[in-house]
């Protein structure tokens, strides 16, 4: 077996635009682009992204600001965004190293709306499952009901989202059929009512007794109770609460009772897959003070989890020949072997990516994959290069319509500047 690292970020933005550097909320600032050390895998929950209905529409058409600046962060170290899921201001997004990309497989994802009752999505969680070398992980983050005393509301937002998300695969279409699950985000749970006020709360983290004060916590009840989260498991927090900060400060907010509002939770499944156990190894829990622009502050957990070995090589469902000649005037052409077992789709696509691309939606032009082969298994494929404006090194990945990923990517290749001749032919050829 062999261990995939993982990095968790979840942080309530209260509806800000990102302000602060965000590699600290990386763990990004003593590390190399090219270190051994990053992560396999970042997994970020931001809530309250936004909640005005302009910021909603925008949403809806373009990628949100605080995606966009992760990924600006993470595009310089090699990283991916393979799938982004958003619910209003609740917004999850994966990023895997570009490397592996084929690694992982069968993306999917759900929404589940609790606010008003499940008729709004103001609150609500958002997921993303796929596969992992053959098993399955679920990422799931949440913005449940707030406020003191809206305990029972939280307990049923969680059980409408277990009973509503609904995945493709028939053996993993819920959540905790998943072998690995991790959820995360602003849970809202406060401390208990009637127990600690605002001044003794903070004077008992102010002389470091946190685990007296979080004897109260909701959360924690919930899961022992049975009532919520039950089949989960938290690292105990050993940082002061993450809510309710003034912003611009590391002072609390006295209208509210500090809370540990923010958590990230997961679960490793009891059964063996290829005759090992499956194994999950948390190496850090903490939030981030230094950030100040929310009245949240960030959380952020690193693990390890065990998944079959991966064979870079005979992973490639889709594989490209060398690819060469390539000229802006003129379509590019490319001859892929696809597996025969593989259940090609009509709907599979290829697309044409800048070599150093962050993103598998930000594709510069595709075409879909051909439906006869010209050759035992190989499909000749012709991309157009018009939407090209200056020439470049690029890559070529098959992507397919079932499992939404990514089974095949070629060689760096050029595209160099077409020739006069060509031109000019073109241009007699249109009367032109």
């Amino acid at each position: 077996m062999d261990r995939i690292s993982l990095y968790i970020l979840t942080w309530n933005v209260a509806v800000s635009p990102p302000k602060e550097d965000l590699r600290e909320a990386l763990d990004l600032c003593e590390v190399d682009c090219n270190s051994t050390s990053l992560p396999d895998i970042y997994v970020t929950g931001f809530q309250e992204v936004v909640n005005k209905p302009d910021g909603i529409i925008y949403n809806a058409l373009f990628e949100d600001e605080w995606t966009n600046a992760v990924r600006d962060v993470l595009g310089d170290y090699g990283y991916v965004k393979i799938k982004t899921n958003r619910l209003v201001g609740i917004v999850l997004s994966v990023y895997v190293r570009r490397e592996a990309l084929l690694r992982y497989e069968d993306i999917d994802a759900y929404v589940t709306r609790t606010g008003f009752g499940g008729l709004w999505g103001n609150k609500g969680s958002v997921s993303v499952r796929l596969s992992i070398s053959g098993v399955s992980a679920v990422f799931i983050t949440s913005h449940l009901a707030a406020l003191d005393g809206f305990y029972e509301d939280r307990i049923n937002d969680y059980h409408l989202t277990v009973n509503s998300q609904k995945f493709k695969y028939s053996k993993t279409s819920t959540i905790f059929q998943h072998d690995y699950t991790f959820w995360f985000g602003d849970f809202n749970f406060r401390l208990e009512p009637g127990t600690l006020d605002t001044q003794k709360i903070i004077d008992l983290v102010k002389h470091k007794e946190l685990s007296t004060a979080f004897e109260h916590d909701e959360l924690s009840k919930a899961m022992k109770t049975g009532q919520a989260f039950a089949l989960m498991t938290e690292m105990e927090p050993h940082f002061p609460p993450t809510y309710k900060y003034r912003v611009g400060s590391n002072e609390y907010d006295l209208k509210r009772r500090p809370a540990w509002t923010d958590r990230i939770l997961f679960r490793v499944a009891p059964w063996e897959v290829e005759g090992q156990k499956l194994s999950l190894k948390q190496h850090s829990y903490r939030a981030l003070k230094n950030y100040t622009q929310s009245d949240h502050k960030p959380v952020v957990a690193s693990f390890s989890v065990a998944v079959p070995h991966y064979d870079e090589k005979s992973k490639a469902t889709a594989m490209f020949k060398i690819i060469d000649g390539w000229q802006l005037d003129r379509p590019g052409e490319a001859v892929v072997t696809i597996s025969k077992d593989f259940p090609k789709s009509a709907w599979d696509w290829i697309g044409l990516y800048r070599e150093n691309f962050t993103s598998l939606d930000e594709y510069l032009t595709y075409v879909w994959s051909p439906i006869e082969p010209f050759a035992d298994s190989q499909y000749l494929i012709s991309i157009p290069t018009d939407s090209l404006s200056i020439p470049g090194r690029f890559v070529l990945i098959y992507m397919s319509h079932a499992g939404s990923c990514a089974k095949g990517i070629s060689d760096v290749f050029e595209v160099k500047r077409g020739s006069i001749t060509y031109r000019l032919l073109e241009l007699h050829r249109f009367g032109r």
